[in-house]
């Protein structure tokens, strides 16, 4: 065989490869299209009961359970809306890593007899072991002071990080906005 042959088929190798890819990625074939569908739907859907579960667990009081879907570094800001506050509000907390977070949820939940979440929409934009996303609440808690019931109740948007390690995905960052708030008095 001759070089030029050699420099020839080398050429039709590289043009080839070069046909066999789009935008600098390779062309998938429709069968890893379905695959990668099924497993972003799979995380999409991992992400969503994080949220309930979290939700949930708030609900029922079991904040060290709450405190097992974070990161062991992970970082929980809260901000308070107000009309001078600017874009997220005012910063009222900001806590980091398990032993924090905890405390800071067991603290706040034992103020209530009462705990309801009612969780809204939600999406999450994954990009492979990493997820950020946007989901909304209303949280009603309820209080007993001096045999006075009062339910207050806030509207919540969370900015949310996530990471998957070991196989689960968790908050590695949870910024918590609540954005209004009511109170009333209950019978």
């Amino acid at each position: 065989m001759s070089s030029h042959f050699l420099v020839r088929v080398g050429m039709l190798c590289l043009i080839a490869a070069l046909l066999n890819t789009a935008h600098g990625q390779a062309v998938r074939t429709p069968d890893q299209e379905n695959r990668m569908k099924s497993q972003t739907l799979e995380d999409k859907a991992a992400i969503k009961e994080l949220l309930d579960r979290f939700s949930i667990l708030a609900d029922q009081k079991q904040p060290w359970k709450q405190v097992e879907l974070f990161t062991k570094t992970a970082v929980l800001e809260s901000y308070r809306r107000t009309a001078s506050g600017g874009e997220k509000g005012q910063r009222t907390s900001r806590l980091e890593g398990p032993q924090q977070i905890g405390e800071a949820f067991e603290n706040f939940l034992k103020n209530f007899e009462t705990v309801y979440h009612f969780n809204g929409q939600s999406i999450a934009q994954i990009d492979g072991d990493k997820a950020t996303g946007i989901s909304y609440c209303t949280v009603n808690l309820v209080s007993n002071a001096n045999g006075r019931r009062t339910m207050t109740t806030f509207g919540v948007h969370y900015n949310d990080e996530f990471v998957r390690e070991n196989g689960q995905w968790l908050f590695s960052k949870r910024t918590s906005i609540f954005d209004w708030e009511t109170r009333q008095e209950l019978p």
